[in-house]
């Protein structure tokens, strides 16, 4: 049944219909592109030409800033307590000496390569076990402690209780030193870029303002600046930790000979 003002389009006409159309369209593609393959083919070298030309200004990024929800709670926690005490980036180098990780030679080269680490010009610290505090040794009060933290290359320090605080302690298994005493992690701290994470916290509160629908008219003509002045801090900071990084490498490279090495971390 049909309605005043409306035709029913039965089955054969609606296909009839989607016929006519591909046909025309075959004939246009025929007509416009097959017709002239000459000038298709400039069109189309042109085109590529210009894709080609534009290719150097092509931005992929896969920082933590993209790869993450905007709101995702963990994230907004994790910058707030970033925001709070400044942390940085850091790096981490596995260590795993053939001799054994408490032999002599092993502790002996971990401080040599700990110590070039830490003269690298953008390196604040590096944690290691030889640097880390030892709170069992010997075991003692919390008042004990406070007067006398010793760590394994302090003097007096008692290596075969090192070991079992290392292999037990819930602060140190697994995070600074493998539970079958073999392997050991050191962390390489960056030092803040000031500048940078002064920018990226600004960043965000506007981010933040603008999803919540609160900017004022001051704010929103803010953030586009902002966002641009930190697309070009965080360019400058990318290309000095890839020198930072290539760095790294050529001390590690320096010791492979004598060990087992891996470099991680999220930059």
């Amino acid at each position: 049944m049909s309605t005043a003002g409306k035709t029913d389009i039965g089955p054969l006409e609606r296909d009839s219909r989607r016929a006519r159309l591909g046909m025309t369209v075959l004939g246009v593609y025929d007509r416009v592109i097959l017709g002239r393959p000459r000038a298709s083919l400039l069109v189309l070298a042109a085109f590529i030409g210009c894709c080609v030309y534009w290719l150097k200004d092509f931005r992929l990024d896969a920082s933590g800033d993209q790869l993450v929800l905007e709101n995702d709670e963990d994230v907004r926690y994790y910058r707030a307590i970033s925001d709070r005490f400044g942390s940085g980036d850091f790096m981490v180098v596995t260590y795993t000496p053939p001799e054994g990780l408490f032999a002599k030679p092993a502790l002996d080269r971990l401080g040599r390569l700990a110590a070039e680490l830490k003269a690298l010009p953008r390196v604040s610290s590096v944690v290691h076990m030889l640097n880390a505090p030892l709170l069992r040794n010997p075991p003692g009060t919390l008042k004990d402690l406070q007067k006398n933290i010793k760590s394994l290359d302090s003097p007096g320090a008692d290596l075969e209780q090192a070991k079992i605080e290392f292999r037990d302690s819930p602060i140190y298994q697994n995070l600074l030193v493998s539970s079958d005493l073999r392997s050991t992690a050191i962390q390489v701290n960056f030092q803040l870029d000031r500048a940078l994470w002064e920018l990226s916290s600004r960043r965000q509160q506007l981010r933040d303002k603008l999803r919540d629908w609160t900017p004022s008219a001051e704010e929103l003509a803010e953030l586009p600046r902002v966002e641009e002045d930190y697309r070009r801090l965080k360019d400058a900071d990318r290309e000095k930790r890839h020198h930072d990084i290539a760095a790294i490498r050529a001390i590690i490279e320096a010791y492979r000979p004598e060990a087992s090495f891996y470099l991680g971390g999220v930059p």
